[in-house]
């Protein structure tokens, strides 16, 4: 250590106030982003929903949605914030409209607008700057008879402004969902898929658009009545090897007569070289709920071929199975079960996470309600699951009340930080903040770790590892504190005292050709320091910029047993 450092810390031991002793908190694959939550509040309520966009402005940081507005009991047109992913601060915010007025008697609510939306490059630059949202609406009524419309709305970032409006004749809904399904006809732009649920007595109808022109290439309609088929896709991998990405269509409401299995559901997988069926898993036994949630997930045995993963919810069962709902993986090449995960309680959502584990394989992000309170009631868990194997690698507990009809909505948002790693966000739309409702957490890869003997004359070892900055500066920086400031367009999250400005002039490294990295600091021998904490971030340098800085570290706890 040097002297300096040494001189710092002994300086702010007498104005400590220790803690009871304990253990360092555990440090797990991903870390809390607590600057990026947000909660209900005037203005900014219901938080509904999030979902993945893209790097919209270029700048090798993702941002991401936040949508809210529109509910079952707040009227007011539905609107999507975009967020930074460093700041957590609004760059552009985006409105719906009122319904149409064309019918002698409708139902006095705005458009359930950027619920659903993806962002796609739509032009072949290289960027994925556009978004198209989904606009749907609440049941009006025109010549006495329910109708559901919808519509989907093109916008550019950073204009923001609305390019073009789709609404088909025959909308049931459309909007819902809306993907980003890969270039499909080799144009360099990618196509985008479009659901619309309520099409024909809520049969369902799903559209894929090109990006480069929005006309058609594939549509599939469903095959009866309150089916809603296609209310959830998922697309980008390719499942039967042709190097054209391909896509995936669940309806949990299908049944299958003679049997009339009602909500058995079904998925069916999709080429997108040639929009024909590749093959279908149905259910036959009542409320599966099979096609719940759907991914493509990555090619996880080597053969080339993407595999995927098809949710059976059981949500209405009476009584509900003890194990839960059912992860399933399945094979690209042959569509055989290649393992199976439960006992997560009810699941809602999944989505496929670029490889966060270490082994070159994607992984999976699952909400479900968690089971501490029965199979199938908790309080609410995000967990990641290993690609390889379906093992947990992480897991979160929301604190929400987590009752199965409380839903958890989840989401990849891409490398919200910068260090080349990809980040997750989640929205608790039932939780109730002084009266409003809903939250937004967001969840980092874990970039910075601490090891080490933390006791007095010990020492703390830190671990950088963030991959998109090879062989760049970094530091690190203490602090007495956990609070946080901004620098520039980034979050630090520790108090900026003497300390960690004494402390961060000293400890500096460089990474290697991977992008890792560590600091050992040695801990004085002092008996006071017993039960002191710490709290230590860092950046990754991007020499030349005006705030030259690449990677802000997460925040680690460092306390001195």
């Amino acid at each position: 250590m040097t002297a300096r450092v040494r001189i710092a810390l002994e300086a702010f031991i007498v104005a400590a106030t220790p803690p009871a002793p304990g253990s360092s908190p555990g440090q797990d694959l991903f870390t809390p982003a607590t600057h990026l939550w947000r909660t209900a509040g005037p203005g900014f309520e219901p938080i509904i929903r999030t979902y993945r966009l893209s790097d919209l402005d270029g700048d090798g940081y993702a941002e991401y949605p936040i949508h809210g507005g529109m509910s079952e009991v707040n009227v007011a047109p539905g609107w999507v914030r975009i967020m930074d992913g460093r700041s957590g601060l609004v760059r552009q915010e985006w409105g719906g409209g009122p319904q149409p007025t064309n019918c002698f008697f409708q139902v006095p609510t705005g458009e359930y607008f950027g619920r659903y939306g993806a962002g796609l490059d739509l032009n072949g630059d290289g960027l994925r700057q556009e978004v198209v949202l989904g606009s749907w609406n609440s049941i009006i009524y025109c010549a006495s008879l329910p109708l559901q419309v919808g519509r989907a709305e093109l916008r550019s970032f950073p204009q923001g402004i609305p390019l073009l409006s789709l609404t088909p004749a025959d909308s049931g809904n459309f909007g819902v969902p809306v993907e980003n399904v890969g270039d499909l006809d080799g144009d360099g732009a990618d196509e985008v898929l479009i659901g619309a649920p309520c099409w024909n007595g809520c049969t369902g109808k799903v559209r894929i658009l090109s990006g480069m022109s929005l006309t058609e290439l594939y549509s599939y309609p469903g095959w009866h009545t309150q089916q809603l088929f296609g209310n959830i896709a998922a697309g980008g991998g390719d499942v039967d090897a042709d190097g054209v990405p391909d896509f995936i269509l669940g309806a949990q409401y299908t049944y299958y007569p003679p049997t009339a299995a009602y909500n058995a559901g079904t998925a069916r997988v999709y080429s997108g070289s040639t929009g024909s069926m590749i093959r279908e898993h149905f259910a036959t036994v009542e409320n599966t709920w099979r096609g719940q949630s759907v991914q493509i997930l990555g090619d996880i045995d080597g053969d080339a071929h993407a595999e995927y993963v098809i949710v059976d919810s059981y949500c209405c069962t009476t009584p509900l199975p003890a194990s839960g709902s059912f992860i399933r993986f399945y094979s690209g090449a042959t569509g055989a079960v290649l393992f199976s995960v439960n006992g997560l309680g009810g699941i809602w959502d999944i989505d496929r996470l670029e490889d966060v584990t270490g082994d070159g394989i994607p992984d999976l992000l699952v909400a479900t309600t968690g089971t501490e309170f029965g199979p199938w009631a908790g309080l609410g868990w995000l967990t990641v699951l290993s690609g390889a194997n379906g093992s947990v690698a992480h897991q979160v507990t929301t604190t929400s009340a987590g009752v199965y009809p409380l839903l958890i909505y989840s989401a990849v948002l891409g490398d919200l930080n910068g260090d080349g790693m990809e980040d997750f966000g989640a929205v608790l739309p039932g939780t109730v903040n002084n009266g409003y409702l809903g939250e937004f957490r967001a969840y980092t890869w874990t970039n910075l770790r601490v090891t080490g003997s933390l006791v007095p004359g010990g020492s703390a070892t830190f671990e950088v590892k963030t991959p998109s900055r090879p062989n760049r500066p970094f530091r690190l920086g203490l602090s007495m504190g956990a609070g946080g400031f901004m620098l520039g367009p980034f979050h630090v999250p520790v108090t900026p005292d003497n300390l960690f400005f004494g402390t961060g002039a000293a400890l500096a490294g460089t990474l290697d050709s991977t992008g890792a990295g560590s600091l050992t600091l040695p801990i004085p021998p002092t008996p006071s320091l017993t039960g002191l904490t710490l709290y230590a971030t860092g950046a990754v340098l991007e020499p030349g910029l005006a705030v030259p800085i690449g990677v802000v570290l997460n925040r680690v706890t460092v306390l001195i047993q």
